[in-house]
């Protein structure tokens, strides 16, 4: 994180995204310390949404603001309503819902962006989140 934000600061670059683990131990608490937003990416599973109500948990704890991406969508609709029932009821928006594609997986195993790399409707819903993110924060260009 330190040199995250010295590379940033030296390359004047106002944002700094941070990628962190899986789950609600210490290690998401120290990736959560000081940021303006959590993006919470969730995926369709009954694990998946146990884990999702504890973060919602967290955040709120430590007053942070949270988005929502369910990951996977498309592969069991219950628990994808699932999710979308409890982020409604956490007030946290659910601001894209990306469907499995192999080709994300492709993209990913060869260290490609996904975007450019995969099909539409993974790819505008993922724009979406990135513009819908750029918002919560103010940068709106």
């Amino acid at each position: 994180r330190m040199e995250a934000q010295a590379l940033a600061a030296q390359k004047g670059l106002e944002l700094v995204l941070i990628d962190g683990s899986p789950g609600i131990g210490c290690p998401v608490i120290a990736s959560l310390t000081g940021c303006d937003l959590a993006l919470l990416v969730t995926e369709p599973t009954l694990s998946a949404v146990h884990d999702l109500e504890r973060v919602f948990r967290l955040v709120s704890h430590f007053g942070i603001p949270a988005v929502a991406c369910l990951n996977k969508s498309d592969l069991n609709e219950e628990m994808g309503e699932e999710v979308r029932i409890r982020c409604r009821e956490a007030g946290v928006g659910l601001e894209a819902e990306l469907p499995f594609r192999p080709e994300v997986v492709e993209a990913l195993r060869h260290a490609r962006p996904p975007l450019g790399n995969v099909p539409a409707e993974v790819e505008e819903p993922l724009r979406g989140l990135a513009s819908a993110v750029r918002e919560r924060l103010g940068y709106n260009e």
